[in-house]
């Protein structure tokens, strides 16, 4: 059975909490922020809302990427590569 539009908006993440995801590396968060982005300009030319707005996520972006200039968010992982 396919969710409704209501159970699918309780189920994804806003733009900060994708920004603040603890278990994500920055270039994860970039990446699914810049997804986002995409996605949503096409919704809401469509005139459908989403419940954020473009700006919300161009704030989260600018969040992370100020995170990586200052260096956090960087580690090594598991596997011993450099994440951030």
């Amino acid at each position: 059975m396919a969710d409704t539009p209501d159970q699918q908006a309780e189920q994804s993440l806003m733009p900060m909490q994708i920004a603040h995801h603890a278990l994500l590396t920055p270039r994860e968060k970039l990446d699914l922020l810049h997804a986002l982005k995409g996605q949503s300009q096409g919704v809401l030319e469509d005139g459908a809302e989403l419940g954020f707005s473009i700006d919300e996520i161009d704030a989260a972006m600018a969040e992370v990427q100020n995170e990586m200039a200052q260096g956090a968010g960087s580690f090594e992982n598991l596997e011993g590569k450099q994440n951030g």
